[in-house]
C-alpha cells in the first residue's frame, strides 16, 4: 500500500513539475502565467556589469517577460544621426549609361549612432518608424579627355526602387590640358520622408541622356550625405 501511495505521489509531482500554472487565470499559456499586477517588495542590487549589459527584463506586447540588452534599450530611444562621405583617398570614377542610374558608394562613415547605414552595400535602413530629414550632395569633374555631355544628370534619393527626391540639370564638361571644367557640376538634394524599419534608402546618380557619360565624383567634403530623425 505504501508503494502504491508513493507511486501516485511521484506521478502527481512529475505532472506538477511540467504543468503550466496560472494565477488569476484558468488558461495559462506559459509555465507561470500571472493575470494581474506583480509586486516585488525587495530586490538585491546587481553589480556585475556583464549581467547589467545583457540581462534587462522587458514585457513584450503579449505580456511575456523577455530579456534584452542595455544597448538595445538605449538604441530604441536614441534618434538616428548618420553621416557618410566618399572616401578621401581618391575620386570615384563612374560610367553611367544613358537613361540609367548608378548607386553612389558613400563608403566612409563619419557617424552612425544606431548602426543603421551599411557602408558596404551603401544602404540605410532605420530601426524606428518616424520622420527623417535626408540631405545629399555630389561634386562632379570630367573623366579623361573626352567631352562629357548630357541634357539631364541628377542626384536621386530612392526609397526602395521609387525616387522620392531628385536634383537634376544639363551637364557639359571636358578636360582641357590640366584644367577640368564642368558647367553645373554640383548637385544637392534635400527632403523629409516617413520611414519604417523595412524601408531602404539609397543614393543614385542618374543620366537622363541617351549617351554614356564618364565622370569623377570628388571625395570627402565634396560628396556626402546625412540623415537625421526629426520625430
Amino acid at each position: 500500500m505504501k508503494k502504491i501511495t508513493f507511486l501516485i505521489f511521484l506521478v502527481l509531482l512529475i505532472q506538477i513539475s511540467f504543468a503550466q500554472v496560472g494565477i488569476g487565470t484558468t488558461s495559462p499559456t506559459t509555465q507561470l502565467d500571472v493575470n494581474g499586477d506583480i509586486r516585488v517588495r525587495s530586490t538585491l542590487p546587481e553589480t556585475d556589469e556583464s549581467i547589467i549589459q545583457s540581462s534587462i527584463l522587458v514585457a513584450s506586447t503579449d505580456g511575456v517577460v523577455k530579456r534584452t540588452t542595455s544597448k538595445m534599450v538605449f538604441e530604441s530611444n536614441n534618434k538616428t544621426l548618420v553621416k557618410a562621405n566618399l572616401s578621401n583617398t581618391s575620386t570615384l570614377g563612374l560610367s553611367v549609361s544613358g537613361s540609367t542610374s548608378e548607386v553612389i558608394s558613400y563608403n566612409n562613415e563619419v557617424t552612425d549612432l544606431n548602426d543603421e547605414y551599411n557602408a558596404s552595400t551603401f544602404e540605410f535602413s532605420p530601426k524606428q518608424t518616424g520622420f527623417y530629414e535626408i540631405y545629399a550632395m555630389i561634386n562632379m569633374a570630367p573623366r579623361g579627355l573626352m567631352v562629357s555631355t548630357s541634357p539631364n544628370v541628377g542626384l536621386q534619393i530612392k526609397k526602395g526602387t521609387a525616387v522620392i527626391a531628385e536634383s537634376s540639370a544639363a551637364l557639359v564638361g571636358a578636360s582641357l590640358g590640366l584644367i577640368d571644367l564642368y558647367i553645373q557640376p554640383i548637385r544637392t538634394v534635400h527632403t523629409v520622408v516617413e520611414l519604417t524599419p523595412v524601408d531602404i534608402i539609397t543614393f543614385h546618380i542618374y543620366n537622363g541622356g541617351l549617351l554614356n557619360i564618364n565622370i569623377n565624383l570628388l571625395s570627402e567634403h565634396n560628396g556626402y550625405f546625412f540623415i537625421r530623425q526629426i520625430r
